[in-house]
Parts: C-alpha cells; sequence; structure tokens
C-alpha cells in the first residue's frame, strides 16, 4: 500500500497546478476530481483519529464547496436583478 507521502511525490505537478490555479476559482466538480486525485482513503489509515479526521475534513470540502457555488449563483441572481432594475431607474 503506497504511502500519502508518496502519492503526494508522485502527485506533485498536480498539487503545484492546484495552487497555482488557486482554489476559490474551481467549481464543483473540479474540486470533487481534485479529492478524488488525491487518493485519500481514511478507510485505510490505521490511526482512526487520523482518518476520522481526514473523513470529517473532506466531507466539509464538500459541503463548503457545495455552499459556495449556491452563493456563486445568488451572487449573480441579484446582479443580474440589479442591473434589470437600474434600466428603469432614471435620476431626477
Amino acid at each position: 500500500m503506497p504511502s500519502l507521502l508518496s502519492d503526494a511525490k508522485q502527485n506533485r505537478k498536480f498539487y503545484i497546478t492546484l495552487l497555482s490555479i488557486g482554489m476559490c476559482t474551481m467549481n464543483q466538480s473540479q474540486i470533487t476530481e481534485a479529492l478524488k486525485a488525491l487518493n485519500i482513503r481514511p478507510d485505510e489509515i490505521a490511526d482512526e483519529r487520523l482518518a476520522e479526521a481526514f473523513r470529517i475534513l473532506l466531507l466539509l470540502i464538500e459541503v463548503l464547496s457545495e455552499e459556495n457555488e449556491k452563493l456563486k449563483a445568488e451572487i449573480q441572481r441579484l446582479r443580474h436583478s440589479f442591473m434589470q432594475s437600474s434600466l428603469y431607474y432614471t435620476p431626477l
């Protein structure tokens, strides 16, 4: 079984790419793919506390990225609404 460290070394270019593009520019599917590419399997981690921490962190990343996508959509909807309303606004 490869260690997390050896996986990280093998995927170094991938991680550097992730850092260079910045997590904030990734959409939900890209985040999901990045998490899969990390190849972290909590069920194979011997230390149960560490395994549980990874499970929680991975779930948290997914939940927060979903929430972020919803907020981005809401911001876009509000921008559109604002632009539509400002078309009809005429200053005195």
